[in-house]
Order: C-alpha cells, then structure tokens, then sequence
C-alpha cells in the first residue's frame, strides 16, 4: 500500500468512529433511547430489597418489592416462608 491509500484508510477510520462517538453523545445528551440504564440517571430496578430485620439468630425477616407490590419472607437456614404477599405500595404516577 502507498501513502495515499494508508492515508484514506486511517482518514476513514477516523470519521467513522468519531460518527459513532458523535452519534452515542447525541443520544445520551437529548435522552433519545429511554432503555434500561442507557442515559438514564433516575433507573429504579423492578426488584429490590427493602427492608431486613432479624428475627433471632438464624432467621431474618426480609421485605422484598416489586414494582408497586411488597413481600415479606421469612428467611431461615432451611427454608423461606412467604408471610404475606402483594402488599400495595403508594402508586407513582
């Protein structure tokens, strides 16, 4: 290869990636892809432990939620026990 064409290549690889860089930065910067975590800052997971308590020293009394509904689960070195389930939390509008 001569000068000329290297230097095409590498002008070429150059532009590309920086479209891409160009491209990602419009996306995040005007919030265009609103997916899971990507530019977003305010993501909340759809499940998540809210509340751990222990009971004595081999079970734990855990509160679980899920989307807008809350579980408490007993926890023990053998088993879990679902005390109650679908408890409604405060529905965010």
């Amino acid at each position: 290869m001569d000068f000329i064409s290297l230097a095409r290549t590498f002008g070429t690889l150059v532009l590309v990636l920086s479209l891409l860089i160009l491209a990602v930065w419009g996306i995040r910067r005007f919030r265009l892809f609103q997916g899971r975590g990507f530019g977003r800052s305010d993501f909340e997971p759809n499940v998540s432990v809210v509340l751990r308590v222990p009971v004595d020293a081999k079970h734990t009394l855990v509160m679980v939620r899920r989307d807008f509904f809350d579980h408490l689960i007993l926890i023990g070195p053998n088993s879990m026990l679902l005390v109650e389930q679908n408890i409604l939390v405060g529905h965010k509008e």
